[in-house]
């Protein structure tokens, strides 16, 4: 009985990872979403720029968190790559 209380313990663990990355990816995406932030640094309106701000933000948050749960930090990049991949489909690149 207590190996399947500490499996949902566990899982809920796992979810509640999940979703704090999901939000903090959110969170990031929504602060620099639009003209107005590459505006403001002076950058094209590029997927090139906007991946280069996402990415210095993703690593300031890695950097911020290295001491939380390593799961945390592994959905937080994985959710930016995926990102990455479906604003690249919408734009028509395909591998």
């Amino acid at each position: 009985m207590s190996e399947a209380l500490t499996r949902i313990s566990l899982d809920a663990r796992m979810q509640v990872m999940m979703h704090a990355a999901r939000v903090t990816y959110n969170q990031i995406t929504d602060h620099i979403q639009g003209p107005q932030f590459n505006h403001l640094c002076g950058l094209p309106d590029t997927l090139q720029s906007w991946f280069c701000i996402m990415q210095l933000h993703v690593w300031m948050v890695l950097v911020r968190a290295r001491r939380e749960d390593q799961r945390f930090l592994q959905h937080l990049v994985r959710l930016m790559w995926q990102d990455i991949e479906h604003r690249m489909y919408l734009m028509g690149v395909r591998s």
